[in-house]
């Protein structure tokens, strides 16, 4: 005798979620893989005019499809700079230069804000963990 219709179309439909539900990416780390970025940049002086001055950064990841985007802010919350590495092209760690001007920036704490996404499906961004970090400007 064959089970009645609602349990077939239970069974059917269990079978499918099953199968659904593992064709997706699985994102498995080892236990010891560390995850996520750094930035940093040395506080100093704000001098007179335009001038260069550098932050670095360094990110670890599983796979070499990343990107990591960086902001720099002022202390009243205004971007002064901003930028975007894309791996495998650009380094997982480097010091970059970015320039400001006195008479368009103010002095004080700066802080630098970053988005750091890896990518095991390249349709499918995966977030990792980065911190702000702050610096200071002080002006000369």
């Amino acid at each position: 005798m064959r089970p009645p219709l609602t349990l077939r179309l239970a069974a059917g439909l269990s079978a499918v979620a099953t199968s659904i539900s593992l064709a997706g990416p699985v994102h498995a780390l080892a236990t010891d893989d560390v995850v996520g970025g750094t930035t940093s940049a040395p506080s100093g002086l704000l001098r007179r005019g335009c001038h260069t001055y550098a932050y670095s950064y360094a990110v670890q990841v599983p796979t070499q499809d990343w990107a990591l985007e960086v902001s720099i802010v002022d202390r009243r919350g205004h971007g002064v700079a901003s930028f975007a590495y894309i791996g495998p092209y650009d380094e997982v760690a480097e010091t970059t230069p970015f320039r400001l001007c006195r008479a368009a920036t103010v002095p004080g704490r700066f802080r630098i804000r970053s988005t750091l996404n890896w990518y095991d499906d390249p349709m499918t961004p995966i977030p990792a963990p980065m911190s702000v970090t702050r610096f200071r400007l002080a002006r000369s």
